[in-house]
């Protein structure tokens, strides 16, 4: 019999792994450090010997508590927003930060400020409800790049 081709979970780090993934990441020779690989916007990330797609967001940044624009280093990571009064974030065209289409920035609101999501300059936003707004505390939204002017806002939306 044959192994499986599908994930499995590593019994000792508890991580997703596959058999057909390569065991380390490929490093970013324009980089010039071992260790280091560009993302899709530019950013780069270390290299943790595991695919990062099958173990969570590539870093967790320090919580905001104000109104800010989206920026290159959100997208792919989760981004908490932790403020007592409503917060609104910014979201400039995909391709003013570089982005393809799918590549997706996560808003988590931490504390009781409802999280809205405004259309920058040249900006359309798309909802399946038709909401841009967090509903809850520990909400949690998607802003998926559809194309270099477009964004879908997708999760716990009110």
């Amino acid at each position: 019999m044959t192994a499986p081709l599908f994930p499995s979970v590593d019994p000792a780090t508890k991580k997703i792994r596959a058999k057909h993934l390569p065991a380390a990441p490929p490093t970013d020779p324009a980089a010039g450090t071992a260790g280091l690989r560009t993302l899709g916007t530019g950013a780069t990330q270390a290299a943790s010997g595991s695919d990062p797609r099958f173990t969570g967001y590539s870093s967790v940044p320090t919580a905001r508590t104000a109104a800010f624009t989206v920026a290159a280093v959100d997208v792919g990571r989760l981004n908490p927003v932790n403020a007592a009064a409503a917060v609104t974030v910014t979201a400039p065209t995909p391709s003013s930060l570089g982005l393809a289409a799918g590549q997706i920035v996560t808003l988590l609101q931490r504390g009781a400020g409802q999280i809205t999501v405004a259309a920058g300059a040249g900006v359309s936003l798309s909802s399946p409800t038709g909401q841009f707004k967090t509903r809850a505390q520990l909400s949690r939204i998607d802003l998926v790049a559809l194309s270099g002017s477009e964004w879908l806002v997708d999760g716990d939306t009110a």
